[in-house]
């Protein structure tokens, strides 16, 4: 599946939307598309087609933002309460882990390119 899912951050730049090719299932809410993760929970990976590189720029679980430090920019490596996130070059990858909680979980994922950004949404049952 190829997903245009982001915007330009300036409307007079010519920056093109990132495009992402993954393999996840997808649902759409009021607020969008976002990824359908299991209660056992998933890793997903999503390569992007038309940028070489890119970095995360925020985490947030549950409408919690989850900082990260020079060192995990440094890492490309950023792990939270219940996401783990990996970025190199073209390819970010995605981990959430099981849901015991008994409620629903929620993690966004922010990306930019440039002056192009993406924000991934997932949603997890209980």
């Amino acid at each position: 599946m190829v997903l245009t899912a982001c915007n330009n951050s300036h409307e007079d730049w010519s920056w093109d939307p990132m495009q992402w090719q993954f393999s996840a299932t997808t649902a759409t809410d009021s607020l969008g598309e976002y990824v359908v993760v299991p209660t056992q929970g998933a890793t997903y990976r999503f390569v992007c087609k038309n940028y070489n590189w890119f970095w995360v720029d925020g985490v947030t679980e549950n409408d919690t933002v989850r900082p990260f430090g020079a060192a995990d920019i440094k890492a490309r490596s950023y792990t939270a309460r219940f996401t783990t996130v990996q970025w190199n070059a073209d390819t970010l990858q995605v981990t959430i882990t099981r849901n015991s909680t008994g409620r629903p979980r929620r993690a966004t994922i922010g990306t930019e390119a440039g002056d192009v950004s993406c924000q991934w949404r997932f949603v997890q049952q209980q």
